[in-house]
């Protein structure tokens, strides 16, 4: 069932697109993105490149040893020199552009390797996957060898759907015609360096995709033989999955972990991106090139993990049935019914009982009640001044992706108000003159600190954009309120049973502190989930009502508030991070509390000891809002990060967002996993 929802997910996504305008506001992008361009015009631009790489590698030349630099520069111009005799084919068809749309979400649907491999190595629950793998020849007595054939065979036939579906949507609409075409010819791979056609890119495609799919096999497979519990596997391989794509996407190419942005799964399945853009990377000061690093890295991986996981799953099965089915099942059963009953006897303590629900209610209804009493009169808004009145024409004159086209625009936009102030004194022509000029000015910014990125500019309207990152004094006093109900979650929890000494009397027995502790962090991690999803609704419902929603594949340096950021994201992965941002200080600051209240003998102290530990921090960064160290502690400012945004540079904004996000996710790890191990330890006693 869910391989049919995985597929029928992957084809309405892929008809969609393939059915998409070409100036998709859904999407947020336009297809084709440039326009096509000529044999001689792409040949001129090719001789370009490589005169700008030999000037380079002429100041590069100076050392007597060959740097790294020297060899990548070498690499290149020979890579681009083979082009010269390249033919261009020109279409209007966007095929090959929502291909590589469509292909940017491909991690996604890789998800269910992993999940196929918990289901099939540990999945006592489906009884009927199992039956069928016994029924198999050797399936008794080879379990494990069948167990990974038969996950092999699937991940490959998954591999293979997953690709071959966009094909499919992409030919109802676009007839076949411009397979044999240079990819070249495509805008998005006008910087390509390999000299094939579009059917060999999407043979390719498919095999690197299946290597892929092989190597999250392995990953999944050895992660699983060094565990015994799925959610042990799920969290490991979470942690995995999260620290390879901030690798990948967040670490800036000239830093020093620059070898390991593009050697991990999640660079390695990128495949379109690598062949669009050269990159040499730096083995003993060799200049090899990142494809050829990736595919020996994917093909590594698969070996090493599949030898290894193998050996030890096929001893951890010989090991297993020795032990009876019986008494683990009763273990199993019991500890189940144990956990829930706890649960729910938790919530029901804690939520209900001690009315911790109402605490917990004050801000979602006075945000609720903030954002569905505002007005949205968008025009008596925004329509206030001629400066307004003038800027505001012009951004949805040019709005859409910056490209040269708009520039142009702007410029006859200038040229003709030039004119006009020019033959009269009207002050009117003055004024939209220099808001012209203004946003001209912008444009130059926006290029200046977007430099080589490959997420695309965007013209918005800054006012707007403004509003959807500053944060006031009464959201900054709801965040506090939030940090205040993730320590009172705790307080709640185990606070009052300190004072009565309830633990010594109900939960004595150390299965029963194991798992009741087990509960409590289930109840942690569900509230800050729902914590976060219900603020994220009602902010981006109130953004949405207030018209100054954001295009989400739009480059950061599209805001001016934020554009000195020059990480290569977009507005759309920036609300990811600081969505799992929030999600991560919801926990830790329950988390916190808990260890605290729980080490320290007197509830009193423990309460004071948070107050100055989370607290205090939290007040003081209400009044001060461009404070960058506070902002670094978790539980300051949860919310009000991004207007912090406008004073960070990249070192900032990746030690705020993605290192306390890593440090967070280990943090929370470990704490599950010890109470886990606690908790199965008090089983067996």
């Amino acid at each position: 069932m869910i391989l049919v929802l995985f597929l029928l997910s992957r084809f309405v996504f892929s008809l969609f697109v393939t059915f998409a305008d070409n100036d998709n506001k859904i999407l947020g992008t336009s297809f084709p993105e440039e326009d096509p361009i000529t044999t001689e015009e792409f040949h001129d631009f090719n001789s370009t490149r490589i005169n700008a790489l030999e000037d380079k590698l002429i100041v590069s030349s100076f050392s007597d040893n060959e740097t790294f630099l020297t060899k990548s520069l070498k690499n290149q111009i020979e890579k681009y020199q083979a082009l010269e005799n390249i033919e261009i084919t020109i279409t209007d068809e966007a095929a090959l552009t929502k291909l590589v749309f469509i292909n940017q979400f491909d991690i996604f649907w890789l998800l269910f390797i992993i999940w196929l491999a918990l289901i099939v190595l540990k999945g006592d629950q489906d009884e009927g996957l199992n039956s069928f793998i016994r029924s198999l020849p050797a399936g008794r007595g080879e379990l494990i060898k069948v167990k990974i054939l038969v996950l092999s065979g699937l991940a490959f036939v998954y591999a293979i759907l997953i690709k071959v579906i966009p094909l499919l949507t992409l030919g109802f609409r676009y007839a076949p015609e411009s397979l044999l075409r240079s990819i070249q010819s495509n805008p998005y791979f006008k910087t390509a360096y390999l000299e094939i056609k579009v059917t060999e890119l999407i043979l390719y495609d498919i095999l690197y995709f299946v290597l892929i799919a092989f190597s999250f096999i392995a990953l999944s497979l050895f992660v699983i033989s060094l565990t015994k519990k799925r959610s042990v596997d799920i969290m490991i391989l979470s942690v995995i999955f999260i620290v390879s794509t901030g690798l990948y996407r967040f670490i800036p190419c000239n830093s020093i972990f620059n070898f390991f942005k593009y050697v991990n799964l999640i660079a390695c399945a990128d495949f379109f991106g690598q062949i669009a853009i050269y990159k040499d990377l730096s083995i003993g000061n060799m200049a090899v090139p990142r494809l050829l690093i990736s595919s020996i890295f994917l093909f590594c991986v698969f070996v090493f993990f599949f030898f290894f996981a193998g050996i030890r799953l096929t001893k951890l099965q010989k090991r297993k049935e020795r032990l009876s089915s019986i008494v683990k099942e009763r273990k199993k059963t019991c500890k189940s019914i144990i956990h829930r009953s706890l649960l729910l006897f938790e919530i029901n303590r804690v939520f209900l009982q001690r009315k911790l629900i109402l605490v917990f209610l004050f801000p979602v209804i006075f945000q609720s009640v903030q954002v569905f009493s505002k007005t949205s009169d968008y025009e008596e808004e925004v329509y206030f001044s001629l400066q307004r009145i003038t800027y505001v024409n012009a951004i949805k004159e040019l709005s859409g992706e910056l490209t040269d086209e708009k520039e142009l625009r702007l410029n006859e936009m200038i040229e003709d108000i030039e004119a006009k102030a020019s033959t009269t004194q009207d002050q009117r022509y003055q004024i939209e003159k220099e808001v012209l000029y203004q946003i001209r000015n912008d444009f130059a910014d926006m290029k200046f600190f977007h430099g080589d990125n490959q997420q695309k500019l965007y013209v918005l309207d800054q006012d707007m954009t403004y509003k959807h990152y500053e944060y006031s004094f009464t959201q900054n006093l709801l965040s506090l309120f939030r940090v205040l109900n993730m320590m009172l979650l705790s307080v709640w929890l185990i606070g009052p049973d300190k004072v009565y000494e309830l633990d010594n009397l109900l939960f004595s027995t150390p299965s029963r502190f194991g798992l009741r502790s087990s509960a409590h962090f289930h109840i942690i991690n569900a509230t800050a989930i729902i914590g976060n999803a219900i603020y994220s609704c009602l902010h981006y419902y109130e953004v949405h009502q207030s018209h100054y929603a954001l295009p989400l594949r739009a480059s950061i340096q599209s805001v001016k508030m934020i554009q000195h950021l020059t990480l290569d994201i977009n507005l759309g992965q920036l609300e990811l991070l600081l969505f799992l941002r929030r999600f991560i200080s919801f926990v830790l600051v329950a988390l916190v509390s808990y260890f605290f209240i729980k080490k320290i003998k007197k509830l009193q102290t423990s309460i004071f000891s948070l107050f100055i530990v989370i607290l205090l921090p939290a007040i003081v960064k209400m009044f001060i809002l461009n404070s960058n160290i506070l902002s670094f502690l978790p539980w300051t400012n949860i919310f009000g990060i991004s207007s912090d945004l406008k004073t960070m540079v990249n070192t900032d904004f990746i030690i705020a967002v993605l290192l306390i996000s890593f440090l967070g996710i280990i943090f929370i790890v470990s704490i599950n996993l010890y109470y886990f191990f606690l908790s199965k330890k008090a089983l067996k006693k």
